[in-house]
């Protein structure tokens, strides 16, 4: 993977972090906090012999970018459900959501797709206007979707001035939503594949 990232010009990574701090102040408490989701991480790739993602890659270089949600960002998003679950929200405490705004916002929608609107808030006052395993799903997968909103505006700013291979360096889950978007946004086409292997499971000595 290293490998991959030192052939182009610009990488957008991801990465939460609180708006203030530098991409190796990041690192230094990511690589060190046992307590949070860094911390599982690192403990996993040392049961499995693996190394950790975060040993391995240098973000703090020049054409490392980062092109994800401040801390501050994920948690006014809905993202504050999984921070409490896994351990990785900051010392300081829990920040306020900007909220309103969903009745001016039918009114001006068309006609024939008010009726869609208020089925889908019908939907969402049922499943979603009280704490339960379905709220929190819902949370997370909104705050995960605005972060490829973040990269995918991080881009289309770079395009227009940046000359040779861009890198959006991000998990796996994110992909699919980033390839849409390229190709029917941007329209950009996939022209080859290419898989790296991280780890392989040999057939058991015995049977």
């Amino acid at each position: 993977v290293t490998e991959v990232l030192e052939q182009c010009d610009v990488v957008l990574w991801e990465g939460v972090k609180p708006s203030e701090a530098t991409a190796a102040d990041w690192l230094d408490e990511a690589r060190t906090q046992d307590r949070d989701l860094s911390g599982l991480q690192r403990q996993l790739a040392q049961w499995f012999g693996f190394q950790s993602q975060l040993a391995a890659i240098d973000y703090d270089r020049p054409h490392f970018v980062h092109a994800d949600m401040s801390m501050e960002e994920f948690v006014a998003a809905g993202g504050d459900r999984f921070l409490d679950m896994t351990g990785a929200r900051p010392a300081s405490g829990a920040f306020e959501s900007r909220g309103g705004g969903a009745s001016s916002r039918r009114e001006r929608l068309p006609n024939e797709v008010k009726s869609t609107w208020d089925a889908v808030a019908a939907f969402g006052e049922l499943a979603l206007s009280k704490p339960g395993p379905l709220r929190s799903l819902a949370r997370r997968m909104f705050a995960e979707t605005q972060r490829n909103a973040v990269v995918m505006e991080k881009l289309e700013h770079l395009l227009p001035t940046t000359e040779g291979r861009i890198g959006i360096f991000y998990g796996a889950a994110h992909m699919p939503e980033l390839e849409e978007e390229l190709i029917g946004r941007l329209g950009y086409r996939r022209v080859s594949g290419r898989w790296l292997r991280a780890w392989a499971r040999r057939p058991p000595l015995r049977r």
